[in-house]
Formats: C-alpha cells, sequence, structure tokens
C-alpha cells in the first residue's frame, strides 16, 4: 500500500508539474494589465521579459495603468511572425501613464505605444526616445516634451531615430502626438528607412543628418525653431508652417496642399495646390510644376530651367530669371516680369487692367492672354511672337515694345473688362481642351470651343461690331448643339451655314447674319477687317 501511494504521489506531481510549467511558458497573445500590484504584469521589465522568454502566438496589448514609469528598454525582442506588440494607456482623460527618462527600443520590429506622456529627466543630456535599427515602431497619440528645456548632447535630442546603413527598409510612424523641444527636436540617422510624420503638432524641427531616409510629413502643424528644412527625400502633403523668424524658411521636397505663415525658400520637387502667405523663392527647381497655389505675396525664381506654372492665382508681383517658363492659365494682379533666358511661353493668363507684364532680354512667345498693360525691351536676342491677345485697358494703359525683333500678330483687340464678357474675337483662341486646364480661370468648367479668359460668352450678340485685325479668323458661338431652323449668311463665308459654332475668315469688312427659315434676321453681327 505505502509503496502504491508513493507511486501515484509521484504520478500528481508530474502531472501538476507538466501543468504550471505548461501555464508558466506558454506564448503570449491577447489582452493583458500593466501597472500596479494587481496587473497581470507590475512593471514593463516583466512584461518584456515573457515576451523574450515565452515568445508570442498573436498580436499583444498592454493596457498600462496610471503612473509614472522610467527608464523602459526594449531590446532584442524576437519577433519572426510579425504580430504586434502594443501598449497603451488605460485610465481617464484627467491622468496620464508618464515615462520618464528614456524609452529605449532596439532591434525590437512592431512595437506601438499609444497615449503615453513622455519627457526626459531633470538635466538629462540624453535622447529621451531613442529607436535604433527597429522596423515598424509606432508613436501615435503620446505628448513628447521638453518642458524644462533641457540641452541635449552632439547627436541627441528628444527623439532620436536610427536607422540601419545596410539590409531592407525600415519603417517608423509618428501619429497624432504632440511635440515640443525648442533644440533638438528630433534626429533622425541612418540610410535605409522610411519615416512617416502625421497628423502632429510640433514646435522644433526635424534634422535629418545625412539626408538619405525617405520622410513624409502629412497633415501636420510645424511651429519652427530653425530656418532649414531644405533636405532630401521629401513629401509634404497637407501641412501648415509657422516660423516666427527674421530669416526665410528652406524647404526642399514636393510640396502639396500645405499652407505656409512664413516666407519660403524652395530648392526642389513640384509645387501644387499651397498657399503662400508670405514671400517665395524658387531656385533650382528645374522642371518642376507650380501648379494650382495662390501666392498672397511675391513670388521670384532664379536657376529653374523648364518650370511649368499653370493655374495659379498671384496676387502680388511676381519675377522670372530663368529660361523656357511655361506660364499659362494663371490669374495675376500685379506685376509680372520675366528677365533672362529664351523660350518663355506665356499664354492663357488673365492680368487683371492694372498689372503690368514686362519683357526684358527675353523671347519666346505671347498668345491668348488678357493683358492690362504690356512693356517689351530685348537687345537681338529672340523675336517674341504676339498672337491672339486681348488688351483690355487701352483706355489708360500702355503696351511698348523696343527692339530689333519683336512683331505682332493680330494684336490690340477691342474688348469688355467684364471677365464673364471677354472679346468675342477670343472665342477658340484658348487653345484645345486639356485635361491640366480642366477648369477656366474663373473656376467654371471649360468647353469646346476654348476661350481666352472666362467662357462664358455665349451671345445672341453681346456687340453690334468688333473689328477683326491682320485677316485673323473668328469663331462664333452660340452655345447651342445644333442650328434648328436658323442658318448664317451670308453663305460664301461658311463651309456649313446650319453649324453653331462656325469658323469663318472675312476677308473684308462685312455683316453676317443669323437667320431663320422664313428669312427673318434674328441678329447680326459687323465685322470691320484692317
Amino acid at each position: 500500500m505505502k509503496k502504491s501511494l508513493v507511486i501515484q504521489m509521484q504520478i500528481w506531481l508530474v502531472i501538476s508539474f507538466l501543468a504550471i510549467s505548461t501555464n508558466l511558458f506558454s506564448q503570449l497573445s491577447g489582452t493583458y494589465t500593466l501597472g500596479g500590484a494587481s496587473s497581470d504584469y507590475p512593471t514593463f521589465s516583466n512584461a518584456i521579459s515573457d515576451i523574450k522568454t515565452q515568445g508570442l502566438e498573436g498580436d499583444v496589448e498592454f493596457l498600462v495603468k496610471p503612473g509614472t514609469y522610467n527608464y523602459i528598454s526594449i531590446i532584442d525582442v524576437e519577433n519572426p511572425n510579425a504580430f504586434n506588440i502594443r501598449f497603451s494607456y488605460d485610465g481617464s482623460i484627467g491622468d496620464s501613464a508618464l515615462i520618464r527618462g528614456v524609452l529605449k527600443v532596439k532591434n525590437s520590429p512592431y512595437i506601438e505605444f499609444n497615449n503615453f506622456t513622455i519627457i526626459p529627466a531633470s538635466l538629462q543630456t540624453y535622447s529621451c526616445v531613442d529607436v535604433d535599427e527597429t522596423t515598424y515602431f509606432t508613436l501615435s497619440n503620446c505628448k513628447i516634451l521638453n518642458p524644462d528645456n533641457n540641452d541635449f548632447d552632439n547627436d541627441e535630442g528628444l527623439i532620436k531615430i536610427s536607422f540601419p546603413w545596410e539590409g531592407p527598409y525600415f519603417l517608423v510612424t509618428i501619429s497624432n502626438c504632440e511635440i515640443f523641444s525648442p533644440e533638438n527636436t528630433i534626429m533622425l540617422f541612418g540610410k535605409k528607412g522610411s519615416f512617416w510624420f502625421n497628423e502632429n503638432t510640433i514646435t522644433g524641427y526635424i534634422s535629418d543628418r545625412y539626408s538619405y531616409i525617405k520622410k513624409h510629413y502629412n497633415n501636420n502643424v510645424f511651429n519652427l525653431t530653425n530656418n532649414d528644412f531644405a533636405i532630401a527625400s521629401q513629401y509634404f502633403h497637407g501641412n501648415t508652417f509657422y516660423y516666427d523668424d527674421i530669416f526665410t524658411l528652406g524647404i526642399q521636397g514636393e510640396l502639396l496642399n500645405n499652407t505656409f505663415y512664413t516666407s519660403v525658400s524652395i530648392s526642389s520637387g513640384d509645387v501644387i495646390a499651397n498657399t503662400f502667405y508670405e514671400n517665395v523663392q524658387m531656385g533650382y527647381c528645374n522642371n518642376a510644376d507650380v501648379t494650382n497655389n495662390i501666392f498672397k505675396s511675391s513670388l521670384n525664381t532664379t536657376y529653374s530651367h523648364g518650370i511649368r506654372i499653370r493655374n495659379n492665382i498671384f496676387y502680388d508681383n511676381v519675377h522670372f530669371n530663368n529660361d523656357n517658363t511655361s506660364f499659362g492659365n494663371n490669374l495675376v494682379f500685379d506685376s509680372v516680369v520675366f528677365s533672362h533666358g529664351p523660350g518663355q511661353l506665356i499664354y492663357n493668363n488673365n492680368f487683371k487692367a492694372s498689372s503690368l507684364l514686362k519683357l526684358q532680354f527675353t523671347g519666346g512667345r505671347l498668345r491668348n492672354n488678357n493683358l492690362g498693360n504690356l512693356y517689351i525691351e530685348q537687345s537681338n536676342i529672340s523675336a517674341w511672337q504676339i498672337d491672339h491677345n486681348n488688351f483690355i485697358n487701352l483706355g489708360d494703359g500702355n503696351v511698348c515694345c523696343y527692339g530689333d525683333q519683336p512683331y505682332f500678330q493680330s494684336p490690340m483687340y477691342k474688348s469688355d473688362t467684364v471677365l464673364n464678357a471677354t472679346n468675342p474675337m477670343l472665342i477658340g483662341k484658348g487653345g484645345d481642351n486639356h485635361p491640366k486646364f480642366k477648369y477656366d480661370i474663373d473656376s467654371v468648367l471649360r468647353k469646346e470651343p476654348c476661350t481666352v479668359g472666362a467662357n462664358e460668352i455665349c451671345f445672341d450678340w453681346q456687340v453690334d461690331e468688333l473689328d477683326l485685325v491682320c485677316s485673323d479668323s473668328l469663331q462664333l458661338d452660340l452655345c447651342l448643339d445644333t442650328l434648328e431652323n436658323m442658318y448664317w449668311s451670308p453663305a460664301y463665308l461658311f463651309d456649313d451655314s446650319t453649324t453653331a459654332n462656325p469658323l469663318i475668315f472675312p476677308d473684308d469688312s462685312i455683316t453676317i447674319y443669323l437667320c431663320d427659315y422664313d428669312d427673318t434676321k434674328l441678329d447680326s453681327l459687323i465685322i470691320n477687317t484692317t
């Protein structure tokens, strides 16, 4: 009996040990609490130790109780199955989980910290958030602050992110965070990586010491304390920039739908759908697209071959000091000066009556514009071809040309100064409908035939008489698809006298009529050719 009892107890002990071992060393998955004696894990160290020793069989989230946590270190966590490891503050809005000192994450992929406050310790000179060769690291909804304005050592900062120099690209994301440190705010190092900065508010600046990392900035508010953002491999979409200093903010990269409340110096990339409230300088931006922007102050470009300036609104003066500029479909309230280089193409723009277009020592083509004042000065460089422009301010305006070779083709039409009733002679002179010019200068959808300026030129007739210069053509537009029971006269001017939008080439002064099939004259237009 005793021997049998001993054997039974041995078997029971083995079973119990196996059960305890299975419980102790099972892989982690699901949700756990952290912080305080009643939680699954009293400290970060306990949770990280179990992750490293037991491993993961699924995504894990640690709900962190309010309190202060010092010097958190997550190093060499193996995660071959790419499970998410998430630490989230779990408490009331009035309380917080505070990380004081340093949050260090090294060689531990798929780590996220959500809704923490992170600050350096008193007199701390090394980085407060230190991420080293860790891919898919995320900070979200956090406050990373330097309330005592600690002075960090060289190559240290409030946030330091080190990407690898070789191997696959690593990715780090910071989203919906408040970040504050006037100096050494975010420091980026390394080469093989992509940095995503989304919907944050930052006071300070971002420093990329080597300019290799791809940096994506989306919908952030920047209160900058440093004027140098001219770093390679950058993309700015939907951001707002403030820089309260006497210097100009230097910036480089693709700019899309940003707002700048500071003077800006742009050194590369496309500039699309931005609003600039202060002066803008552009240099070395070869072949850049500058499209759909609003410039509240001046624009000055230099050393930017082949830039395309289209569909913008300019409220202040503009100066181009580069060649082969394409300047089209813009609305201009002040002066525009081209002072250098051949190959300029200026077309389909609306210059307000008080504005001035000044062309000095340049060459190119001036076509299909509504012009207020024009001044051309050149010295044996190349000819300006000037055709199909509408001079809207001849009563008080000026057209002055000096030089050996400039010549006109059909200049100086009479016109009304109202944008929606521009010169009927400019119907069909706005070029073909093109997807890049989908909307007219007053935001009305363009239609065929495209006009110069606005398209609202349909008439039974807006004028009774007009002057046709240099045997030009004229396209009529009744804004009808077909002429039902109507025709044009005299018939010899028209290839098809029943076409709603005919193109005619009158050689001599003539009166044309729109008639119905009872031969009643419905309307007339006198055309004087000179």
